[in-house]
């Protein structure tokens, strides 16, 4: 067939036809014109970014009937047997299929003789690290001392497998993965030139999908050109490519915040209907998501969005904070292991995206409303935000603000704002314990919580040190936490029991640590003693021992210290709970 493709019609033959390697291509014709051009070249970096077109643009500077020359004439013998692949003297080898030692004596062999006809002879060898360690070896002594008349320059995508021996003899340079704006704005000139008619929605959805490579995106665009017959749009492109359209993605996300669980699962139905790659959805979902945060953080973005797909985006934006954006993400991300290897991955996909839209119950955060500006962030702001909306006190918003890990009813809240609490626990029976269980709920009364400020949660604070420091845990669940008007948090431990205040005193670090992490900023530590009181019981021996036995219980439950006791016939000698860090000091 006469036709050729556009990935090889449109392959750079200048400088200054290289897409994105400013870096590289200014260098070699700096090397060039100063008459400093190396022996040996290693180009490193992505498929499709211009190494082996750049090695070949080299040969051609040095070969040129008018050269050496930064701007090879490209019509003299030379430089058309290079571009054509045909010169003697310049020699392309495919490393992976011509790996061995023998082929590469052979080289060494020829590389003796001075060229036919041209200034250099010239091997480029793609692929390079596919060589043997014996063909590098036995290619060593002629990279370090070629004759005169010799110059290697090696391509490779993956440069750590190259021997440092090699490394060291060449010049380096790494190729950079091409940005999605200049890939479009490299097909625009092609599709004009061409005589395409082509949306911009179209090469731009083609610019995202090539990667970074501009000679994927030469293939994409000739596959829809051969579909939409020289008039391309942006759907054509997507249905060609077996891409998921965006809209389907940006709704998902918009019932996602607005926690509207049955058009979240409905929109996966329609993409599931559609004959979409579910698998494909979920990546395009964490994309979507990392450009979520990037908007939100300020970072740069590159990705222009118009109509009402910017619409839909904004308002997702205006509903969600950084912080849940992260954790999100982090979500998500944890979904890849389990749908990579799935036999039903549509039932993974639900099930992770089920557990995002109750992300704020799983990780303590407030997904709705958004996050408080600058000027509402004095002193009689910090309070929850359901008590912005009321119009209620500070005091009754934390009473009645659900917990963390459960709705207001799970927390001991009733829709009136008074704790639901049994006649029996009025009277001044104690309340029931709770085991440790991550940021498990617990009543401002049950944990000892004087006050709250800002959006520090001590329950969450307590449970997340119990996850690290178990007999912490059950030491500060009997103990006063909060911070103070000062950011500072503070324990309050009855002064009954020294041990366990020791214990607190050692561990100072490790609280401070964990308290920043839930609080979002460094947070200092105070520790005081107090007098035995009803709300603080004193943590004696007994009860930290009944602590421990409930940690021991959930240890030999858990699913792998049982297959551990299956496989091995053992039995538990002895339950050793983790021991606090102590003070360097």
């Amino acid at each position: 067939m006469s036709y050729l493709v556009l990935a090889r019609a449109w392959r750079p033959q200048t400088f200054e036809d290289v897409v994105g390697q400013k870096h590289v291509t200014q260098t070699l014709k700096n090397a060039i014109a100063q008459r400093r051009v190396a022996h040996a070249y290693l180009f490193s970096g992505p498929r499709g970014v211009g190494k082996t077109s750049l090695a070949r643009i080299l040969a051609k500077a040095l070969n040129c009937e008018e050269g050496p020359t930064d701007r090879p004439c490209g019509v003299c013998t030379h430089c058309v047997e290079i571009r054509d692949g045909t010169s003697i003297d310049v020699q392309e080898i495919d490393g992976a299929s011509n790996r061995g030692i023998e082929e590469i004596r052979e080289l060494r062999e020829n590389a003796r003789y001075l060229p036919s006809g041209s200034r250099y002879k010239i091997y480029i060898i793609d692929e390079v690290h596919m060589l043997t360690k014996e063909a590098f070896n036995s290619l060593l002594k002629t990279l370090e001392e070629p004759p005169r008349h010799v110059l290697f320059m090696f391509a490779t995508t993956e440069a750590h497998r190259v021997p440092p021996t090699i490394l060291s003899r060449c010049q380096t340079f790494l190729f950079r993965r091409i940005p999605a704006s200049d890939i479009e704005d490299h097909l625009r000139k092609i599709v004009d030139k061409e005589g395409i008619e082509m949306e911009p929605g179209g090469l731009a959805v083609l610019a995202r999908q090539a990667d970074g490579s501009v000679r994927d995106s030469l293939s994409l665009l000739d596959q829809v050109i051969s579909y939409g017959d020289r008039k391309v749009t942006a759907a054509m492109v997507r249905n060609v490519l077996g891409l998921v359209d965006r809209s389907f993605v940006l709704a998902l996300l918009e019932n996602l915040v607005r926690k509207r669980i049955a058009d979240v699962l409905n929109t996966l139905e329609e993409v599931y209907a559609a004959g979409y790659d579910l698998k494909q959805f979920y990546y395009l979902l964490v994309l979507e998501a990392r450009n979520l945060l990037l908007r939100k953080t300020g970072a740069r973005f590159s990705d222009v969005l118009e109509g009402e797909d910017e619409v839909i985006l904004q308002r997702v934006l205006d509903r969600v904070s950084a912080a849940w954006l992260q954790a999100a993400q982090h979500q998500l991300l944890s979904m890849d292991a389990e749908l990579r290897f799935a036999s039903f991955p549509r039932l993974v996909l639900e099930m992770g995206l089920l557990r995002l839209a109750h992300l704020g119950e799983f990780y303590g955060l407030e997904t709705l409303p958004p996050v408080a500006s600058e000027k509402d962030t004095g002193p009689d702001s910090q309070v929850f935000e359901c008590s912005k909306k009321t119009g209620r006190d500070s005091d009754s918003a934390v009473r009645e603000s659900p917990a963390i890990f459960g709705t207001g009813a799970e927390s001991g809240a009733g829709e009136d704002g008074t704790n639901d609490v049994s006649e029996d626990e009025q009277a001044g029976q104690e309340p029931e314990e709770h085991s440790i269980e991550l940021c498990a709920t617990s009543g401002p009364e049950e944990t000892g919580i004087k006050s709250i400020s800002g959006s520090f949660d001590q329950g969450c604070f307590i449970d997340s040190l119990a996850l690290q420091k178990p007999a912490l845990g059950v030491i500060l669940k009997h103990a006063h936490v909060f911070r103070d008007g000062n950011g500072v948090l503070v324990i309050q431990l009855p002064s009954t029991s020294s041990f366990n205040a020791s214990m607190v005193r050692d561990s100072r670090d490790e609280l401070s640590r964990v308290a920043s992490e839930v609080a979002g900023t460094t947070m200092n530590v105070r520790i005081e003693e107090t007098g035995p009181s009803r709300e603080a019981r004193p943590v004696t021996q007994e009860r930290l021992d009944e602590g421990l036995g409930q940690m021991q219980k959930k240890a030999l439950a858990h699913p792998m210290i049982k297959e551990i006791k299956a496989v091995f016939k053992g039995e538990m000698v002895e339950f050793i709970p983790p021991a606090p860090l102590k003070n360097k000091e």
